[in-house]
């Protein structure tokens, strides 16, 4: 008999949320609007060409912590809340 113990992980509560190990650059949400209720501006009116609409988004997680948008021509932090735990699971394999 043989037992493998391998490891996985899953997050929980992920509708609606972003993931603080990438900085919210998984986030595909269908939020619009920066913290303060400002609808955001087209991407393409701020040099992003590649991303479509006025979602908000994380092209940069290098330089920005979670999810942004542009009102009026500058950055701005978006109003989303952080994904819950990350949970291990170790799961037991008997051969």
């Amino acid at each position: 008999m043989k037992v493998l113990l391998t490891e996985t992980n899953l997050f929980l509560n992920s509708a609606g949320c972003y993931h603080m190990n990438d900085s919210g650059a998984s986030y595909n949400g269908p939020a619009a609007h920066d913290a303060q209720g400002l609808p955001c501006e087209l991407w393409s009116k701020n040099g992003f060409s590649d991303i479509e609409g006025n979602f908000c988004r994380n092209p940069q997680p290098s330089s920005h912590d979670r999810p942004f948008c542009f009102v009026e021509g500058r950055k701005s932090s978006c109003d989303i809340k952080l994904c819950g735990m990350f949970y291990y699971f170790y799961l037991c394999y008997v051969q």
